[in-house]
């Protein structure tokens, strides 16, 4: 899981303001105003297929990432490695957390993207 801030207008108090993005993988999962606290979840549905297909592409590409980082700087590459290595689980974990997540767990209030959220 990846959190960066952005200036944003919220669509629940209309101010402009820090917005907290939360990313699993490549795909933001959430946004959360920093002012009123309002949430807009990406549909955990399709965030979750979205995700499998960002994975898909990452790990098909990682072999040419690979080699791509050996032939610029080979030895940075093998010093690293292990280390690299060590941490994936980690960072896969953290990654998928946002997804695994469920309002109860998060203790947020808001909307998935895409919902009316009232009449």
């Amino acid at each position: 899981m990846t959190t960066r801030t952005a200036t944003l207008t919220c669509g629940n108090c209309g101010r402009e303001g820090t917005h907290e993005l939360t990313y699993a993988g490549r795909i933001l999962a959430s946004t959360q105003c920093r002012a009123c606290g309002y949430t807009i979840r990406h549909p955990h549905d399709d965030l979750g297929s979205a995700y499998l297909h960002d994975i898909e592409q990452r790990i098909a590409s990682k072999p040419y990432r690979m080699l791509r980082r050996l032939r610029r700087h080979p030895v940075k590459f093998v010093l690293d490695l292990p280390v690299a290595v060590a941490e994936k689980p980690r960072k896969l974990i953290d990654e998928v957390r946002p997804l695994i997540m469920n309002d109860e767990q998060s203790g947020q209030h808001g909307q998935e993207a895409g919902s009316s959220g009232g009449t």
